[in-house]
């Protein structure tokens, strides 16, 4: 098992452990483009946290996202 391998182990466990979603995860729960869900986070409308460098987001942020874009 090689470093990568070791780290996407341990973001899944977390992922799963915390609720934490991807913004490809995000992107296919709300049938929009992942390219869609970055633009939403570049604008800071969608709320998120970085990781290892990557973009990860919470049920919560998504459900407010939601609730503040109706």
């Amino acid at each position: 098992i090689n470093r990568n391998e070791v780290h996407e182990t341990v973001m899944t466990l977390e992922s799963k452990e915390r609720d934490w979603m991807t913004p490809k995860e995000v992107a296919a729960e709300l049938e929009v483009t992942p390219r869609a869900v970055g633009n939403w986070i570049q604008q800071r409308k969608l709320h998120c946290t970085k990781v290892g460098g990557r973009y990860r987001i919470t049920r919560d942020a998504v459900t407010d996202f939601l609730n503040y874009r109706n």
